[in-house]
């Protein structure tokens, strides 16, 4: 698993797409959370490092699909099947350093975050309070990270191709969980993945049926896994 988990880092260090990927997210989380932190409410100031979890989470989701689905639009998955030929070894590889990836750009955005707003706060006489929400949120923010390149990788797998991967799961987001939503239930459209994954940031956990926001996120969990059971199989099955 050592070498398969070097390998990913090889891959991931010598594509250029995916340092994009990564530093784009950042920049927006600093750039939002700053911008939030001179707008936002003076009795709700902790709340600016949640106004960018949005936009760093679709880019970690489609950084996700990418891991996998890139290597079957350009032909190289064929070169890893045949020195790893135990496909479901070699996506469980892809999907931990995955993870570890999300899990780290995530609490680097955190931190970040943090001190942007921090600095544009105290210029007002204000600060962020270092207290347990904080910890929540900022937990929550970080796990949610880690899971939505699982997610992306599980997308990637089944689809095999990175538009139609990020296609599906940008319509899902934006446009299909809300008409479930508003058409059928709240309470089945709290229960499906994007909505879920915005409920496990503790500060958006009022936005949804699933509380508290632990609850959230292992329902966004078992989408994650579930995803990555089915791409298992895919991947196991059919030929490049």
């Amino acid at each position: 698993m050592t070498a398969l988990l070097r390998g990913e880092w090889i891959k991931f260090r010598s594509v250029r797409s995916t340092w994009v990927m990564v530093g784009v997210a950042l920049a927006l989380a600093l750039l939002i959370s700053g911008i939030a932190a001179d707008s936002i409410e003076r009795r709700r100031p902790v709340e600016t490092l949640a106004v960018s979890s949005t936009f760093v989470f679709v880019l970690l989701l489609v950084l996700g699909i990418q891991f996998i689905a890139q290597e079957y639009r350009f032909g190289t998955i064929r070169a890893t099947f045949t020195a790893v030929p135990d496909r479901r070894r070699l996506l469980l590889a892809k999907t931990l350093f995955g993870v570890g990836v999300g899990l780290v750009t995530a609490l680097v955005a955190v931190v970040g975050s943090f001190l942007v707003a921090s600095i544009v706060l105290n210029g007002d006489g204000r600060s962020i309070p270092f207290d347990a929400h904080l910890a929540e949120m900022a937990t929550g923010y970080v796990l949610v990270a880690g899971l939505s390149v699982g997610f992306g990788i599980g997308v990637g797998a089944i689809t095999r191709n990175p538009a139609l991967g990020i296609t599906a799961v940008l319509l899902d987001m934006f446009v299909l969980e809300s008409l479930v939503t508003v058409f059928v239930s709240e309470d089945v459209g709290s229960v499906l993945p994007f909505t879920a994954s915005f409920a496990s940031i503790p500060s958006n956990g009022g936005s949804s049926g699933l509380s508290p926001w632990y609850v959230a996120l292992a329902v966004y969990a078992v989408w994650a896994i579930g995803l990555l059971v089915i791409g298992a199989v895919v991947v196991e099955r059919r030929d490049p």
